[in-house]
């Protein structure tokens, strides 16, 4: 953020902008594969977060954690470049999503803030439109969402001041990870704000690893189904022997079967598990996880209960 002529009130801005943000935070649908069990505390029960502290001229400068289970952990960002320069990254769960789901939170977020700032802060935000990019990941399927960025750059007026901001959101092993930055109307255009967050984010998503653990590294479910029913005609992948199917592994990663016991279910059930982690990277397992953490990286440690014991994470530093 461009530097203003009276810090207090600068302060003040910048405490009123964050709860801003936090109100635009949370998305409003949390999805976990199996619709019976919550997704933070079930089928997420704990998550690693290693961030690195440097992202070009960047440097992590302290991280705050939400009490809000959905709003994971806020990361800041200072720059050598310039004075009081500052842009903020929002990790926060968001489970098993497609692209549809992705586009949406995008819409939905530019539309919230260019609405609550100017009714709620004083504030008129209009942001140009989206932009659709792709981060190149390895071990994540073309089809998947993982790793999908959208991007935008608009102007905000405040008060007697005008800055240029940028928005962006990308989704990385069952989370957003969400940048917001703001600098002087003078020093760049809204398009290279937001290509310069553009940017920033996509070093940044290529270099996090996050860690779940929970109901997502559970056996895929295999549903037994009578003697004579047939077996579902559509499915990813089917294990057959002479032409007959003994064992269909269907579009929702589940396996359908005559004999649970029939070797057809295993195979089904590992290679189901490859398909689905290549689809929605991000679980480690049933079991807690201890991540290596290279010396310029740190570790964030949150562990979600189940929403009958706790609404809130334990965080462990």
């Amino acid at each position: 953020m461009a530097p203003t002529r009276n810090r207090t009130r600068s302060r003040a801005a910048r405490l009123a902008w964050i709860a801003l943000l936090l109100a635009c935070l949370l998305p409003h649908a949390a999805f976990a594969a199996d619709a019976a069990a919550p997704l933070l505390g079930g089928y997420m029960r704990e998550s690693r977060i290693v961030y690195p502290l440097t992202v070009q001229d960047w440097h992590a400068q302290g991280e705050h954690r939400y009490e809000q289970p959905e709003a994971g952990v806020s990361l800041r960002y200072a720059s050598d470049s310039a004075q009081e320069a500052w842009l903020d990254v929002y990790v926060y769960p968001v489970g098993e999503i497609g692209i549809g789901q992705l586009d949406a939170h995008m819409a939905q977020t530019v539309g919230e803030l260019e609405g609550i700032a100017g009714q709620a802060h004083g504030r008129k935000i209009r942001f140009g439109p989206v932009q659709a990019d792709r981060i190149a990941l390895d071990a994540v399927d073309d089809d998947s969402a993982d790793g999908e960025l959208r991007s935008a750059g608009g102007r905000m007026d405040s008060d007697d001041a005008v800055y240029h901001t940028a928005l962006a959101i990308a989704l990385r092993q069952y989370y957003f990870i969400k940048g917001r930055y703001s600098v002087g109307e003078a020093t760049m255009s809204p398009d290279a704000a937001r290509a310069a967050l553009a940017g920033f984010l996509e070093q940044f998503v290529q270099r996090v690893r996050i860690s779940s653990t929970g109901g997502c590294g559970a056996p895929l479910p295999v549903v037994v189904i009578e003697p004579r029913a047939e077996l579902p005609e559509s499915g990813l992948l089917e294990a057959t022997h002479d032409d007959r199917p003994l064992a269909v592994l269907t579009a929702d990663y589940r396996v359908f079967t005559h004999t649970r016991d029939d070797p057809a279910v295993l195979l089904l059930q590992g290679s189901g598990r490859m398909m689905r982690d290549a689809r929605f990277p991000g679980c480690a397992g049933e079991s807690p996880v201890e991540p290596e953490v290279p010396e310029d990286h740190r570790e964030i440690r949150i562990e979600y209960r189940a929403p009958q014991t706790s609404r809130a994470p334990v965080s462990v530093d």
